[in-house]
């Protein structure tokens, strides 16, 4: 798994007794990856390997060239790759978003998505789950899927009729484009609020949802730490005061 931190995939994990081995983004290299690092936890028991396209909560936007390294690493250790999209296409104006789907004849693999997320449209609960698979080779894994959703005894119906209805309507790519364009607004507010402040640094907006913060600045008596905040992407808004707590490193 490819995380900057902990989530709800490692707490899943542990429900079914299934081992994750985490992979840390570096967070002074853009959140990037060394494919060794990879390569090295890989053994004959590994399934696959796990991945947020874009990662939402450091708002990463993966570049083409590291896509391209794990492709590479899936067809060499033969570790299927599940890229979770659920943001997909929701990136900064200086990005380009390049989703997995582009090496469809390169290998198989499977990509997530959200409608839910990807146009902003919480409370539908509407997700998807693709299978890029010419060759027939992920066979077993989607019938446990198609086993596991024919359980679902009570789908969300008023989503079924009204989502087609709602697309008719107003286009979802101006719904994207629009709220791209508030996410980027907003952005700019709370940098210049949060930079009046004098330990905390933000970090460039790449993708997502959220803005990366990293505290101290220029302190070295203290540790560093990074968390996120999430961006409005209806209202806009205004930063007057920010509290931080800061711990000092142990002797």
């Amino acid at each position: 798994v490819l995380q900057s931190s902990d989530n709800y995939i490692f707490e899943v994990a542990k429900i079914v007794n299934i081992e994750v081995r985490q992979v840390s983004l570096d967070p002074n290299n853009n959140w990037s990856f060394q494919p060794e690092d990879i390569e090295r936890l890989i053994d004959d028991k590994t399934k696959l390997i796990y991945f947020n396209n874009p990662e939402g909560c450091f708002s990463k936007n993966y570049q083409e060239e590291e896509l391209q390294k794990l492709v590479e690493i899936s067809e060499k250790k033969k570790v299927i790759l599940v890229s979770d999209e659920c943001y997909f296409g929701i990136v900064a104006s200086n990005q380009k978003f390049t989703s997995l789907s582009k090496y469809a004849d390169q290998l198989p693999f499977i990509v997530i998505g959200s409608v839910s997320k990807t146009y902003h449209a919480e409370g539908l609960k509407v997700g998807f789950i693709a299978f890029y698979d010419y060759q027939d080779c992920l066979k077993q894994i989607k019938e446990g899927f198609s086993t596991l959703s024919q359980m679902t005894l009570h789908p969300a119906s008023y989503a079924q009729f009204s989502i087609p209805e709602i697309i008719k309507q107003v286009p979802l790519t101006d719904i994207l484009k629009q709220t791209l364009q508030i996410i980027e607004e907003n952005y700019i507010q709370l940098k210049e609020g949060l930079q009046k402040t004098k330990y905390i640094e933000v970090l460039p907006y790449e993708a997502g949802f959220n803005i990366c913060l990293r505290y101290p600045l220029n302190q070295k008596d203290l540790s560093v730490s990074y968390t996120h905040l999430t961006l409005p992407t209806i209202y806009s808004v205004q930063i007057s005061v920010v509290a931080v707590s800061l711990k000092k490193k142990k002797s």
